[in-house]
């Protein structure tokens, strides 16, 4: 991996520069097209593989069991943050950590929640 490679992972691993560049890419001119699709979801579960912070969870019907898939613990811990959950009240939109981080300092808290 070059210099400049491992710089911008490190600058993009960060959740908040993750979630700046991906609005100055122009994430949410996509949410146009992407809303009548998500829309549909509703008691469904959508699987978001590379999920980073959770930014397309806000598209999804409160019926729809979000499932989403990150490597990176930092994003994952920005993505509950975000979108804090409820397992008692029937919320399932963050567990994204349960499902990627769970052999992880991350993904434990939320593993032994569950028990």
């Amino acid at each position: 991996m070059s210099l400049l490679s491992k710089f911008l992972h490190r600058v993009v691993s960060n959740p908040w520069a993750f979630d700046w560049l991906q609005n100055r890419m122009g994430l949410r001119q996509h949410w146009p097209r992407l809303a009548p699709y998500l829309a549909q979801t509703g008691g469904q579960i959508v699987l978001d593989i590379g999920a980073g912070t959770g930014n397309y969870t806000s598209l999804l019907p409160q019926s729809a069991t979000y499932l989403g898939l990150d490597i990176d613990p930092k994003k994952l811990h920005a993505f509950e943050a975000k979108w804090p959950f409820d397992l008692s009240q029937g919320q399932e939109r963050g567990l994204c950590a349960l499902c990627c981080a769970i052999a992880s300092p991350v993904g434990q808290p939320v593993v032994a929640s569950l028990r």
